[in-house]
């Protein structure tokens, strides 16, 4: 009996044991990819939705409709909506900055004939970097410093990593600014941002 017990615990320690190297494997073989990353922030949503929420809601799915349609035509991929927060991906640095130019665009058009109060202003970050895929999800450092970059960025505009800058230069006619050294949040090292002018 008790040998039959020893032989049962040896068992489920194996059973354990392998699931524990089934996720080891599985973290070693999670699909990596260089990705150009987008992430975009609605300016003032949490003060709009103090002042009038019903408004602000139908604010809200025309710019999640901009956002997402526009992503799609660029081929890029919509990977989380948080709130008033997109977080796209794109296999294209090109793509990912027309896309973006193309979004900033139709919000303006949007805007034209809105009072302030009724105004949908966004700021985009734009980095490109080795992100992991994981149950679906995009993780790594080039997601938060998408987001870092955008926090930092005036609205209606885009703002870009120094890299990100370096890929699509003279691959496009868009003018780029150099705004110089940024401190972002939880991020090390000093970043070079970019700042689309035109």
């Amino acid at each position: 009996s008790e040998h039959k017990n020893n032989l049962n615990v040896i068992a489920e320690n194996k059973t354990v044991l392998d699931k524990t190297l089934l996720q080891t494997d599985n973290i070693e073989n999670l699909q990596r990819h260089l990705l150009a990353v987008m992430f975009s922030d609605m300016v003032g949503y949490s003060k709009k939705m103090n002042e009038d929420e019903k408004l602000t809601l139908v604010h809200l799915k025309a710019h999640d409709q901009i956002i997402a349609n526009a992503v799609v035509k660029f081929k890029g991929k919509v990977i989380e909506i948080t709130g008033d927060g997109f977080l796209a991906s794109f296999e294209s640095a090109t793509n990912a900055l027309n896309c973006c130019k193309n979004i900033q665009e139709q919000f303006k058009t949007f805007n034209t004939s809105k009072s302030e109060q009724e105004t949908v202003k966004i700021r985009i970050g734009l980095h490109i970097g080795d992100v992991v895929e994981f149950e679906g999800k995009l993780k790594g450092d080039a997601i938060n410093i998408a987001k870092r970059i955008q926090e930092n960025a005036v609205p209606e505009s885009i703002y870009l990593s120094e890299i990100f800058y370096l890929t699509v230069k003279g691959k496009t006619e868009t003018e780029f600014k150099n705004l110089g050294e940024f401190s972002l949040k939880n991020i090390k090292e000093q970043m070079n941002i970019y700042k689309v002018v035109s």
